[in-house]
């Protein structure tokens, strides 16, 4: 990742999906840098990044309730947090595709053509699992957005400790970007 001034900023790695294909199926195992033009194509191409939070208090507000043994007001302070943090991501990726990237100015989905994110483009997430420790491109994602002055997320060892509350995401500029898992990995190389 470079700077407008041509600084080099960050090095983001990806994982290869791991999945076996037939030979006649065309399909080629990807990778979100599949996405990105490399530097030496020439090419004028851009990757977003975003981190967002509704707020450090949900955890505080949460336990709270649990401590009073009321643990339904607790799930629900918990469940409206992340959806309203996954609401405000949502949010943000339309933004893009209509106007700052404008490669979908006349979007006009349905909640249920989004669901199936029947969107162009795609806003994955740097990270293996909300169970899985914090990845290095994680770290530096936060680390690259100064997440932590900016809006006050800031990592724990385990993603499951914020994951809650916070969303990361990286914008590869390409509308035909789709997602894809990268399935079990089990063989180095």
């Amino acid at each position: 990742m470079f700077g407008d001034d041509g600084t080099k900023i960050e090095t983001l790695h990806g994982l290869r999906q791991q999945l076996e294909k037939s030979p006649t199926s065309h399909r080629p195992n990807l990778c979100i840098s599949d996405f990105i033009a490399p530097s030496a194509a020439g090419v004028d191409d851009h990757i977003g990044a975003f981190v967002m939070t509704v707020g450090p208090e949900e955890n505080d507000i949460a336990d709270r309730f649990a401590a009073d043994g009321d643990d339904y007001s607790s799930i629900m302070v918990k469940a409206l947090a992340d959806r309203l943090a996954e609401a405000w991501a949502e949010y943000l990726h339309l933004l893009v595709r209509r106007d700052l990237w404008g490669y979908a100015p006349d979007e006009q989905l349905s909640t249920e053509e989004l669901i199936a994110e029947a969107c162009r483009g795609i806003r994955p997430a740097p990270r293996l699992s909300r169970a899985a420790l914090i990845t290095p491109r994680r770290r530096r994602s936060y680390v690259s957005l100064d997440a932590e002055r900016t809006v006050g997320v800031s990592l724990t060892r385990v993603v499951g400790d914020v994951a809650r509350i916070d969303r990361v995401r990286t914008l590869p500029r390409p509308p035909e970007a789709v997602y894809f898992g990268v399935g079990r990995v089990t063989r180095a190389g």
